[in-house]
């Protein structure tokens, strides 16, 4: 476990950020920062999952939508882990998005 998921800066970045992405994801009515956040976050995944493209024997599904998928699925937990009172650290969190968003991922591209 010497290196953390590709997750693990934007759990640190909220941490650090706290009181602004609770206000931004949590309390705000401003879905155009949702929409902007979310197109954030998969153009980071599709950037950062280019080695296991390059690696995979087959795609089943288009890389966008794992992306798009990831970044749905990241919101998610970030509201919620917010909302929980950030009790896990950005690392346990990084692992658990991970242990949970992974298999399928690495499914669709033959690497499971």
């Amino acid at each position: 476990m010497n290196q953390k998921p590709l997750s693990y800066t934007i759990f640190k970045h909220v941490e650090e950020y706290q009181l602004f992405y609770s206000s931004m994801l949590i309390d705000g009515e401003d879905s155009g920062f949702i929409f902007q956040f979310l197109d954030y976050l998969a153009r980071q995944s599709y950037a950062k999952h280019q080695p296991l493209r390059d690696a995979a024997p087959m795609l089943s599904v288009p890389p966008e939508m794992i992306a798009n998928f990831l970044s749905g699925a990241l919101l998610g937990t970030l509201r919620w882990w917010l909302t929980s009172g950030l009790q896990e650290t950005p690392e346990q969190m990084a692992y658990r998005f991970s242990q949970l968003a992974a298999p399928g991922v690495l499914q669709s591209m033959g690497l499971d």
